[in-house]
């Protein structure tokens, strides 16, 4: 995977990631040399320069008009992105173990048909059945 891919696995815009790829690679910048590196349109450059400064991974020189901008450096903005990830893996968890509790206990289902559609859903769940099997599997199948 490339860096524009794995950043924008973590949630990342993708000019946003081609536009701080570039400003780390540069350095202090002007829109227009970013536009001029990336072939991204400079008013997209512009929208990508406000979301990561808003996000705090930018700098903008302090000049009412022009000026540089900086990416802010990595170490910052990835110590951020793990700390926002650490208080996503633990609400996730939080929030499995509290909706859990409130699941509906298995035994007290009734045997439904199920139509499970998509490659990746089906193989999930027959992993899942056989992962999860005691003895054996029942399964009726259709086209």
């Amino acid at each position: 995977m490339s860096l524009e891919d794995n950043l924008q696995s973590l949630n990342w815009n993708k000019n946003d990631a081609i536009v701080y790829i570039a400003l780390i690679k540069l350095g202090a910048t002007t829109p227009q040399a970013l536009s001029e590196s990336t072939g991204i349109d400079r008013t997209r450059v512009y929208d990508s320069l406000k979301r990561l400064i808003a996000s705090g991974k930018v700098l903008k020189e302090d000049r009412e008009w022009g000026g540089k901008y900086q990416a802010v450096p990595v170490d910052d903005v990835f110590t951020q992105e793990i700390e926002i990830i650490k208080k996503q893996l633990d609400i996730a968890g939080r929030l499995k173990q509290e909706l859990k509790d409130i699941e509906k206990s298995k035994e007290d289902e009734q045997r439904l048909v199920w139509a499970i559609q998509g490659k990746k859903n089906v193989r999930d769940t027959i992993e899942n059945y056989l992962e999860s099997a005691k003895e054996r599997v029942y399964w009726l199948m259709s086209p």
